[in-house]
């Protein structure tokens, strides 16, 4: 191999040359000073090259690198998933940036940001992968750091709130002694608010939670008992001064009980998330429909509206974080998520009339 290094070399002209020794010295400086971890490997997913700080952090010199894969320096599970995406990356053509959390040789853990993309040949030709990975340990516990305070305090505040709504119910219906007309409905001006704010802390300690690898307890849910028609009764205020019509046009839920298996605030989220978006966009006079489809193994559930629908180059960036045109942008991102970890997906599906239709598939 050296001696057709040579050979080409010496076939380059002295301007190809020297190009040549410098884009050699800005790889070399790259690969000796970078704080990043930068490594290439080939068809197998053999390392053939790694910089100073992959081998720092493997604890190991550079010839005892080259040649070897994923599986001689870390655990089997998480060799696994590295070597399935290192293939992902060379049958697909396409880069791909995750977070992972590994174990380094010492046995502690650390969270990295991954970004791997596809080796070429000077023909285009793909012959392997090379990859940059960025400690963000730190990051990632002061991302935990503030999740768990959030859990905490909302966690505390959400105590003395039910407190104090089962107090002013009490009130509201006369258990402390009889109330005149302007006192009770002042009480349910303030019962209303106080459920207003029990459900964002609900909604927070919700969001906290999404961090946990695992999910809450699922339950016997009555879909329209326990959560839609809850959240409609949230809404109702703003459903009636905007002339809102709750519709039955698409195959609807029954008025009996349906029972189905999720978590019932996580569920509501959902519902609540896709509902103020319908009361939102559908605009004054809207009507807004439910519906339930059984497909055997799973349920689809759907919200519409008659307002306009999502142009075609939205529809999959609604889901994003930040992306609303009057709120955080957090809500359909969440609840997606929701929906993900009960084991289904939530979409956006366009129908006749140019109308949104939001629908989310469970598992039975």
């Amino acid at each position: 191999m050296s001696e057709d290094l040579g050979n080409s070399m010496s076939d380059m002209s002295t301007e190809d040359l020297n190009a040549w020794r410098s884009h050699s010295a800005m790889l070399f400086a790259l690969l000796n000073d970078s704080t990043d971890s930068i490594y290439f490997k080939d068809h197998k997913c053999c390392f053939v090259m790694v910089s100073r700080a992959k081998a720092e952090h493997l604890c190991l010199p550079f010839d005892q690198i080259l040649g070897k894969t994923d599986y001689d320096f870390l655990p089997q599970e998480e060799a696994e998933e590295a070597f399935e995406n290192d293939v992902k990356v060379m049958s697909t053509g396409q880069p791909i940036e995750l977070e992972e959390k590994i174990t380094r040789p010492n046995g502690n853990s650390a969270w990295n940001s991954v970004k791997k993309a596809p080796w070429r040949n000077e023909e285009g030709e793909i012959i392997g992968m090379f990859g940059i990975t960025r400690d963000i340990t730190t990051r990632k516990e002061y991302e935990q750091h503030i999740l768990d305070m959030l859990t905490i305090a909302t966690h505390d505040i959400r105590s003395p709130l039910s407190s104090m709504g089962m107090t002013i119910k009490l009130l509201i219906r006369g258990s402390f002694g009889p109330i005149d007309d302007s006192v009770k409905a002042t009480l349910e001006d303030l019962y209303s608010r106080n459920l207003r704010l029990e459900r964002i802390v609900s909604d927070y300690l919700c969001k906290a939670s999404l961090n946990d690898a695992h999910t809450p307890r699922k339950e016997a849910v009555d879909l329209r008992e326990d959560v839609i028609d809850l959240v409609l009764d949230e809404y109702a205020d703003l459903i009636e001064k905007n002339g809102i019509t709750i519709d039955n046009r698409l195959k609807s839920i029954p008025g009996h009980s349906v029972f189905i298996k999720a978590n019932r605030v996580w569920l509501m989220i959902v519902y609540r998330t896709l509902i103020s978006n319908a009361i939102r966009y559908g605009g004054k006079g809207c009507k807004i429909s439910f519906g339930r489809e059984d497909h055997g193994d799973k349920y689809i559930l759907n919200v519409w509206n008659s307002g306009l629908g999502v142009p075609p180059e939205k529809r999959e960036k609604i889901f994003e974080k930040f992306e609303s045109t009057g709120g955080t942008g957090f809500g359909l991102a969440i609840s997606r998520q929701l929906i993900e970890k009960h084991g289904g997906e939530l979409w956006y599906e366009h129908t006749e009339g140019n109308h949104p239709n939001f629908k989310f598939s469970l598992p039975k």
